[in-house]
């Protein structure tokens, strides 16, 4: 990325005086930093500067690094939301909160981290009302609002039926859908989320921004984001502005820069091998069983999500310096399942070369980190194997996988 492009961003975030450390919990150590160059445990971060630098603190010795925004991968883990109503919004992300309003024009949310939040309704894909706490309940709830389409608005009962319409409005104890009949005054407690309609998705940025995941299990896209006496105010991407206390904030990963996810990438070729019958493919951005990429009790917004045995490749466009990941089966498996990842390069010459092996990795063990040369390389395959008992909850995740430059 260039220069004036980082500095344009970096008014992404704009801290001019205190050194404060955000998501300071005094229970538990610092959050680890992982940069493209390097791994920093127990990192408080301090502060930022319009250029394009952040600036971390170490708990083990107290000196302090800065580093450039464009090379940071993440820094500390998002955690789970449990409980409450999402309002999930275009392009990704969900604010969670207790109260939710809709007019035509914008939606209104109550939370307990951040104060009152108005948001465009044109800025919000759908209104999820108490997330179902299990696993197999919360996706089928999913699949339910992703069959929906995104012509028009769209209720879905908690009894499973769904009716397709107009929202006029939502109030705490009750919504009004226009259909063409009528227009229906429903019972709130009858809904299990309403998706907004729009007739085009948005289109993609390419611009730096940088996800916030907060303590209750929020997460947001921002394309700036201003830090002052002790409160950060945030420009969504979504659009509206968000204003929230420092300590609220438990992760930053920046997206846009130098770092390139294979998840956003188009795969050369997948093949899954069932060691008995049953076949698997893979998922972007999700665990292998379409959930949240979990691991370490921490979700993970990027990844790859696969199934032993399993490949898949990708050509290379451009000159990489490396292949980096962070490996573990997914939370999800409760400590089951056993793999053996490994990453092969092809040089262009058509002969793959195995770059590294990762050994047996097991249900519950912490993330392993993964760090491949990519010198020369036209082509990566990565390959998940059995391990212990077949294929029996094989559920890898490769965390955060990218190339970089």
């Amino acid at each position: 990325m260039r220069e004036s492009s980082v500095t344009a961003a970096w008014c992404l975030v704009a801290i001019v005086t205190a050194r404060l450390a955000i998501g300071a919990d005094p229970t538990q150590p610092p959050p680890l930093l992982i940069t493209t160059e390097a791994r920093l445990a127990n990192a408080a971060f301090v502060s930022a500067e319009a250029g394009g630098t952040w600036a971390f603190k170490s708990a083990d010795d107290q000196s302090e690094r800065t580093v450039p925004l464009r090379t940071v991968v993440r820094w500390g883990g998002f955690a789970k939301a449990v409980g409450g109503h999402r309002v999930r919004l275009v392009g990704g992300g969900e604010i969670v909160g207790y109260s939710v309003q809709m007019t035509q024009r914008e939606v209104i949310l109550e939370s307990d981290l951040l104060d009152q939040v108005k948001l465009p309704r044109a800025g919000v894909a759908a209104v999820i009302f108490d997330l179902p706490a299990d696993e197999a309940s919360a996706q089928a709830l999913e699949r339910r609002i992703e069959a929906a389409g995104l012509e028009q608005d769209t209720l879905l009962f908690a009894n499973g039926d769904r009716l397709a319409g107009e929202l006029v409005g939502l109030a705490e104890d009750k919504l009004t859908l226009k259909t063409a009949e009528a227009d229906l005054v429903v019972d709130r407690s009858r809904a299990a989320a309403v998706i907004v309609g729009r007739a085009i998705p948005p289109e993609q940025q390419k611009s730096l921004k940088t996800w916030i995941g907060l303590r209750d299990g929020s997460r947001f896209l921002a394309e700036k984001l201003v830090l002052k006496d002790a409160r950060v105010t945030v420009e969504l991407a979504a659009g509206g502005t968000v204003s929230l206390s420092a300590d609220a904030i438990l992760a930053l990963q920046p997206v846009g820069g130098d770092t390139i996810y294979l998840s956003d990438l188009e795969d050369a070729g997948y093949r899954h091998i069932p060691f008995l019958s049953l076949a698997w493919g893979y998922r972007r951005d999700r665990g292998v069983t379409g959930g949240p990429l979990s691991a370490d009790s921490r979700l993970h917004l990027k990844g790859l999500g696969m199934h032993s045995a399993a490949r898949i490749t990708y050509n290379l466009d451009a000159e990489y310096r490396a292949l980096q990941a962070e490996l573990a089966i997914d939370d999800s498996t409760e400590g089951r399942g056993s793999v053996i990842c490994r990453a092969f390069v092809d040089d262009g010459s058509g002969k793959w070369q195995l770059k590294y092996e990762s050994g047996v990795i097991r249900g519950g063990d912490k993330p392993l980190a993964m760090n491949v040369d990519l010198a020369g390389a036209k082509r990566i395959s990565l390959l998940v194997d059995f391990a212990d008992r077949g294929d029996e909850l094989d559920h890898v995740n490769w965390l955060d996988a990218r190339l970089v430059k």
